[in-house]
C-alpha cells in the first residue's frame, strides 16, 4: 500500500477534491453566466452615465434658451414700435438707447435692411458694415422667424457676443428690415444656475472655433483644439477622452439652435465610472463568494457524511494490518447506510481472518513444536553413533583404524551440531555463524587432541545467518580442511587455526580459513586421499554457491559466500 508521503497528488486524488472539482466544473457555467451578465450590466450602466451627462448638457441648453425667451420679448416689443418700423431719425436711436438703459446684459440693439445694412443702432456704428455675410442674419432672413446666432467679437473690448434677431413686425415681414439684439456671453455664463449638475462637472460655452466664450475660464481640462472641433463636429454627442492636462475625463456637447455656440460638460471619467465600477466588482465579487461558499458546504458535508468514515474505516483496516487483529468498526449506527453495511462486512471479514490467523498460529506453534521434536531426535539418534565411534575407536590398537573413527566421529558430531543450533534456534531455519563455528572448532580441538595440539589462534566471523542447507556443508567443509591438513602434515603435527568469516558486499560474505602447521612428522602422505579431500572441499564450496580458492597444502581455503538473510542487518 503506497503512503500519503509517497503520494504527492494524495490531496487531488481525494474524493472530497474530486467531488468539488465536478461541482465546480458543473457551476461553472452559471458563474460565467454571471460575470458575463455583470459585464452587460457595466456596459449598460455606462451608457447610462453618459446619457446622464448628455441629459444634464441639454438641461443647460434648455435653460439657456429660456433666457433668450425675454429677449425675443424685446425684440417684439421694439419691433412694433413705428418709429422702430420706419427707422425714423433720431427717434428710432433713442427708443433703442431706451430700450438697453439698465439692462447691462444686452451689448447693443439695431436695425438691419433686408440687404444687410445697418438702418439703425443704439450705439453708433461705421454706416459701410453691412451683416450680409453673417450666419445669423442668412439663418434669420433664410426662416422669416425668431433665430439666434453668433458668437461675434464686438469692437470694443473684444468680448464674444450672441445675436438674437427676427424679422420686423408686418404686413411684409423681413422685407422692412431685420431687428438684432447682441447679448453678452459674459452674463449668458453668471446667469447659470443649475442645481443637476454635479460638484466635479464643469460647464464651458465653445463657439465653433474652440474657443471659450466665458471670460478667464481654464479651458487645461478639455481635449486639444483638434480634437475638440472633431468632437463638435456632431451636434450633441458624448465621448471620453484626455484633457490638455492628462487627465481622462468624459465630455457632453449640445449645440444652441443654429448658432456656432455649445454647451459643454465635463466629468472626470474615474467619478463618473467609479459606482458602475463599484457595482460590477460587487456583483463579480458576490457570485464568486457564493461559487466559494457553495464549495465550501460541499467540502465540510463531504467530510462529514463520506470522509469521517472512510478515514474510520482506514484506520481500522491499518490497524489489522499492524496486526491489532480485535480492531472493528464502530459507532457506525449514523453514518449513510452504504458505510453502514460496508462497516459491518468489513467487521465480519475481520472476525474471519482473526479465526483464520489462531488456526494458522496454532498450526504453526504445532509445526515448531514437531520440528524441535525432530531436530532433537536426530541429534540424540547421530548423538548415539558418536558414542559408537568413540567406543570403537577406544577399543582398537589400529592407529589407521582409530584415526578412521575418530574422523568419521568428527563429521558426524558436525551434523549433531547443526541440529542443536536448530533446535536452540527461534525459527529453526536459520543458524547464527557466530555462535555456531566457534563451537564447531571447539568441538572439533576435543577430537584431534587425541592426536596432537589443535590450536584456535581467533576466530571472527560476524552475526550472519544461513540455512541448514548451508551450515552442513560450511562444517563439513571446515572438517575436510582441517583433515587434509593433519593427513599433509602427519597426525601427530600440532596445527594452528585462523577463521574468519565476514560481510564482503551486499549479500556475500568472505571465508577465510587459514592454517599454521608446527613440526612435521616423517610420514608419507596419502596422495589418494589429499586428492579426495582437494574435491570434497570444491564440492561443499559449490554447495555453498562460492568457489574456494585452496592452497596446495591446504593451509589456506578462501571464498566469497552468498547468503540471503543477515540477522545484523
Amino acid at each position: 500500500m503506497t503512503s500519503k508521503a509517497t503520494q504527492p497528488f494524495y490531496a487531488l486524488e481525494s474524493v472530497r477534491t474530486r467531488l468539488s472539482v465536478v461541482l465546480a466544473l458543473a457551476m461553472l457555467p452559471v458563474l460565467v453566466f454571471g460575470v458575463a451578465s455583470a459585464i452587460s450590466d457595466f456596459y449598460a450602466r455606462s451608457a447610462s452615465v453618459e446619457q446622464a451627462l448628455f441629459d444634464k448638457a441639454k438641461i443647460v441648453s434648455n435653460e439657456l434658451r429660456s433666457t433668450f425667451v425675454s429677449t425675443r420679448q424685446v425684440l417684439s416689443i421694439a419691433s412694433e414700435q413705428s418709429a422702430v418700423r420706419n427707422t425714423s431719425q433720431p427717434a428710432c436711436t433713442n427708443f433703442l438707447q431706451s430700450a438697453l438703459a439698465g439692462v447691462p446684459q444686452f451689448a447693443n440693439i439695431a436695425i438691419v435692411s433686408s440687404d444687410g445694412a445697418i438702418l439703425c443702432s443704439a450705439f453708433a456704428t461705421d454706416s459701410s458694415v453691412s451683416v450680409a455675410d453673417d450666419k445669423w442674419f442668412q439663418t434669420v432672413k433664410a426662416r422669416r422667424d425668431f433665430a439666434l446666432g453668433g458668437p461675434l467679437e464686438s469692437a470694443p473690448g473684444g468680448e464674444y457676443v450672441l445675436v438674437a434677431a427676427e424679422p420686423l413686425a408686418g404686413e411684409n415681414a423681413g422685407n422692412n428690415g431685420y431687428i438684432a439684439l447682441s447679448i453678452r456671453t459674459e452674463y449668458v455664463g453668471s446667469s447659470l444656475a443649475i442645481d443637476a449638475i454635479a460638484d466635479d462637472t464643469d460647464l464651458y460655452l465653445i463657439d465653433g472655433r474652440g474657443r471659450s466664450l466665458l471670460p478667464a475660464q481654464d479651458i487645461s481640462q478639455l481635449p486639444t483644439n483638434e480634437a475638440l472641433l472633431a468632437f463638435l463636429s456632431d451636434d450633441t454627442s458624448v465621448v471620453e477622452g484626455a484633457g490638455q492636462d492628462g487627465s481622462a475625463r468624459l465630455y457632453a456637447s449640445v449645440r444652441l439652435d443654429d448658432s456656432d455656440v455649445y454647451v459643454i460638460l465635463s466629468r472626470p471619467s474615474i467619478s463618473a465610472n467609479m459606482p458602475v465600477i463599484t457595482e460590477l466588482v460587487g456583483d463579480v465579487a458576490a457570485l464568486v463568494v457564493l461559487f466559494a461558499i457553495t464549495l465550501l458546504i460541499v467540502w465540510l458535508a463531504t467530510e462529514r457524511m463520506s470522509i469521517k468514515w472512510v478515514r474510520h474505516l482506514q484506520a481500522v483496516a491499518q490497524a489489522n494490518r499492524r496486526g491489532t487483529s480485535d480492531a472493528r468498526v464502530r459507532g457506525f449506527e449514523t453514518a449513510p447506510i452504504e458505510y453502514r453495511e460496508l462497516g459491518e462486512t468489513f467487521n465480519s471479514m475481520a472476525d474471519a481472518m482473526e479465526r483464520r490467523q489462531a488456526t494458522l498460529i496454532q498450526s504453526v506453534a504445532e509445526r515448531e513444536l514437531l520440528l524441535k521434536e525432530i531436530h532433537h531426535r536426530v541429534k540424540n539418534n547421530l548423538q548415539i553413533i558418536i558414542s559408537l565411534f568413540n567406543l570403537n575407536a577406544r577399543n582398537t590398537d589400529d592407529d589407521v583404524e582409530k584415526a578412521y573413527l575418530r574422523d568419521m566421529q568428527m563429521r558426524v558430531e558436525s551434523l549433531a551440531l547443526v541440529h542443536h543450533a536448530a533446535y536452540q534456534s527461534e525459527d529453526m531455519q536459520l543458524i547464527s555463524t557466530a555462535d555456531f563455528l566457534p563451537t564447531l572448532l571447539e568441538h572439533t580441538k576435543r577430537v584431534f587432541e587425541e592426536d596432537a595440539e589443535l590450536t584456535i589462534a581467533s576466530v571472527e566471523t560476524d552475526d550472519i545467518d544461513l540455512s541448514m542447507d548451508q551450515v552442513v556443508p560450511l562444517a563439513q567443509l571446515v572438517l575436510e580442511t582441517l583433515a587434509a591438513v593433519r593427513q599433509a602434515a602427519g597426525r601427530h603435527a600440532p596445527i594452528t587455526v585462523r577463521l574468519a568469516f565476514r560481510h564482503s558486499a551486499e549479500g556475500t560474505a568472505s571465508f577465510t580459513l587459514a592454517t599454521s602447521v608446527g613440526a612435521t612428522a616423517s610420514e608419507t602422505p596419502n596422495t589418494k586421499r589429499l586428492t579426495l579431500s582437494r574435491s570434497l572441499i570444491s564440492a561443499f564450496a559449490r554447495q555453498l554457491g562460492a568457489t574456494a580458492t585452496v592452497a596446495d597444502d591446504f593451509t589456506s581455503v578462501v571464498m566469497d559466500v552468498p547468503y540471503t538473510r543477515d540477522a545484523a542487518a
